[in-house]
């Protein structure tokens, strides 16, 4: 019976010696994050008291010392996790180590730059570090292969190949970032045209809204859509369609001529057609405005400096009275 007792006794110390653990949870649940999450790291012992601390580690890279069990990560690296509790500079109890896996945006290259139709093309996705997952890639928003393997090849290329592939990489319910594009062009854009919004103000000062238009190609052979007035590029911007809108135009004194392009790997379109675009002023705006800014006009001429009248001789003439100047009498 004594023997029974002690056999207990040692089970319960045990049994309680195992619940006093500190363990370490990871929010969400998983091994792969990508380098844009917030993780939060969970440390919980179950004696815990105000007066004892969590420590947080990387491998043995110490990275918080708190009270509060709750550690936020962003941004982290890859590597083992583990937490201790302590009271009086005495460790109590360590976690177990928690691998966790920080995973950047991949990098999609291409073997070659300028496929040509009929041709190769190969694309490679890698990351930062390896991940036994499924490699994604799209052309535009088109998956063209989804498996284990990193590298997509495709032979025979034809006109309707061309476009803009990324991939992305899978495993379990983890997805990381899109990658960057590559992009597969054949030819330079055709020549676009210009467009004005309907009904738009041509007063000095105005903006307005001027759209750029492609018809033979579609959004993902392109890169770039340019705007140019009087020849001078003014405005660029990624063209993620086939219609590009330039907003905001700000229309100066003299107008302009303004023409648009696009532009891929291949080269730059034509200008399209130049649309011209007058400004109305007003006369009075006008002539003040060269008043002020022609050196030729001398603001000492007399009809430059503004002489107020004398407040009564305004009030007499009003009156339809006769006024004596008796200044120049002897």
């Amino acid at each position: 019976m004594g023997l029974l007792w002690i056999l207990y006794l040692v089970f319960f110390i045990v049994q309680n010696t195992e619940s006093q653990q500190v363990t370490l949870q990871v929010s969400p649940s998983g091994q792969y994050f990508s380098s844009v999450q917030n993780i939060s790291l969970i440390c919980s012992y179950p004696g815990a008291t105000n007066a004892g601390v969590f420590r947080f580690y990387v491998g043995s890279t110490l990275l918080a010392v708190q009270q509060a069990g709750i550690y936020s990560l962003i941004g982290g690296v890859s590597g083992n996790y583990m937490c201790t509790y302590s009271t009086a500079g005495s460790v109590i109890s360590n976690s177990s180590a928690t691998p966790i896996n920080i995973v950047g945006p991949p990098t999609i290259t291409s073997s070659n730059s300028l496929p040509a139709l009929g041709g190769s093309l190969i694309l490679t996705c890698t990351t930062d570090i390896q991940i036994p997952g499924l490699y994604i890639f799209n052309n535009g928003n088109t998956v063209v292969q989804s498996s284990s393997s990193s590298t997509y090849l495709k032979t025979g290329l034809l006109s309707s190949d061309a476009g803009a592939y990324k991939c992305r990489i899978q495993v379990g319910t983890f997805t990381s970032q899109d990658s960057n594009y590559v992009i597969v062009a054949f030819n330079a854009p055709t020549r676009p045209s210009l467009t004005t919004q309907a009904g738009y103000d041509s007063k000095y000062g105005s903006s307005i809204v001027l759209q750029c238009t492609i018809t033979q190609a579609t959004a993902y052979d392109l890169v770039w859509a340019q705007l140019f007035k009087n020849g001078v590029r003014v405005a660029q911007q990624a063209a993620t369609s086939t219609t590009t809108t330039f907003s905001e135009v700000s229309l100066t004194r003299t107008g302009g001529s303004y023409t648009c392009s696009y532009s891929n790997v291949r080269g730059e379109s034509p200008q399209s057609l130049p649309i011209t675009i007058t400004v109305n002023i007003k006369k009075n705006d006008s002539q003040r405005s060269s008043k002020l800014i022609s050196p030729d006009n001398s603001l000492n001429s007399q009809e430059d400096i503004y002489q107020p009248e004398p407040f009564f001789q305004r009030i007499i003439k009003r009156a339809n009275l006769k006024v004596t100047d008796y200044r120049n009498d002897v």
